[in-house]
């Protein structure tokens, strides 16, 4: 296993990417060549973490179809097991933030791989993680902390803007100062965050829920993540938001820095005073972007 690296060459367009990219739930049976799989593995093997310190490593399924039957009811979307040509597998080790880390990291690579032209699905894995991990032959240490279906889409995936018309608006999803207080379109413009949250209203969730809210607070960005939902199962509820923690995250900074304002998330709370925010009992911070 290995700590992040850094990917600072990359060069995506990433705003229309995350407009355009969907999740796929059929794939045709081409397989990928083997330059795309290398490029695809390297990008990951390079990519900046959320946080450094965590090992992290991957495995990549091959003949995808060999293992689709050991999914079912074991690994899945909604309880559905996704038919796919590859799988690909972020080990890491369980510290504090881990499946905050894998879910910044994995998004990553599924937006890579749209830029590569292939689509992509989250996996859910539902059943305990040493029984996946042998049912797949891993042999590599760590816990699969995050899963997606990789290939060829049956359908078009280019040049379909992703629909965000059933999803909170910049309004509902950011509050300033405190929970409930609500900031008009003019204030998102005076602080420059108008694109941010227009462009990460496309964010994936689990169930496409959007399980966070942001309150902005001088000098940070406070983000809230829900944890009581009824629409997830217990075992899996931590791990569905944590995931989704990150890849919120990823989204929120990624257009920071496009609007050039620098920074990374802090995960560390002892500089919040979470009472001063009146946030509501199902929801907890998970971390602040300094701006």
């Amino acid at each position: 296993m290995k700590e992040g690296s850094k990917n600072k060459g990359d060069k995506m367009d990433f705003r229309n990417i995350i407009k355009n990219k969907n999740s796929i739930r059929e794939f045709n049976d081409k397989d990928l060549d083997r330059k795309t799989i290398d490029e695809l593995l390297k990008y990951a093997s390079d990519i900046e973490p959320l946080q450094g310190d965590i090992l992290i490593d991957f495995h990549f399924v091959e003949e995808g179809h060999k293992v689709h039957d050991f999914l079912l009811g074991d690994a899945g979307y909604h309880g559905m097991a996704i038919d796919a040509p590859h799988y690909l597998l972020l080990l890491s080790e369980k510290k504090p933030h881990y499946l905050k880390n894998a879910g910044y990291i994995m998004e990553q690579i599924l937006i890579k791989a749209y830029a590569l032209g292939l689509g992509s699905c989250w996996i859910d894995v539902i059943v305990g993680i040493d029984k996946l991990k042998k049912e797949l032959g891993i042999a590599q240490k760590g816990e699969i902390a995050a899963m997606a279906a990789l290939g060829y889409s049956k359908t078009n995936i280019f040049g379909i803007e992703t629909s965000v018309a059933n999803r909170e608006s910049m309004e509902e999803l950011v509050y300033k100062e405190e929970w409930g207080q609500s900031m008009d379109l003019e204030e998102f413009r005076q602080w420059g965050l108008e694109d941010v949250f227009y462009y990460a209203r496309h964010a994936p969730s689990w169930g496409n829920i959007q399980p966070w809210k942001f309150i902005l607070d001088e000098d940070k960005l406070i983000l809230t993540i829900l944890q009581k939902d009824p629409y997830i199962l217990e075992d899996s509820k931590d791990k569905n938001h944590e995931l989704d923690c990150g890849i919120i995250m990823l989204y929120v900074e990624k257009m920071m820095h496009q609007q050039g304002i620098k920074g990374k998330w802090k995960l560390d709370m002892d500089k919040v005073n979470e009472e001063k925010y009146n946030i509501p009992d199902e929801y907890r911070i998970a971390g602040y972007f300094p701006i």
